[in-house]
């Protein structure tokens, strides 16, 4: 299991949906992960090709939709795609870059 990598931990305020003044996210939950600064390109849910300055790897069974909150070392930032990694038989963990 990768829970044993998972020695570092962010903030996450999920995506709940968009409200009559903007995007209305749920309550900060903490949720243990690996940070890994590392810049590349993600294709967003819109097909728009976006940079991640951030990777974070986090149990398969976490609720990280696109578009929530993730505070990273005191900084928050947006989640730009959610990519399952999955293991022989099912999904090991999720892969979550952030803007």
């Amino acid at each position: 299991m990768l829970a044993r990598h998972f020695q570092q931990t962010v903030s996450v305020e999920p995506l709940e949906g968009q409200g009559a003044f903007g995007p209305e996210y749920g309550d900060p939950e903490t949720v243990a992960c690996r940070i890994e600064q590392k810049r590349r390109i993600v294709i967003d849910a819109e097909g728009e090709e976006r940079v991640s300055d951030t990777l974070l790897f986090v149990a398969a069974d976490a609720v990280i939709p696109e578009g929530s909150l993730v505070t990273v070392d005191g900084h928050q930032r947006t989640v730009i795609g959610v990519r399952p990694v999955r293991g022989r038989r099912n999904v090991n963990h999720l892969e979550v870059s952030v803007q």
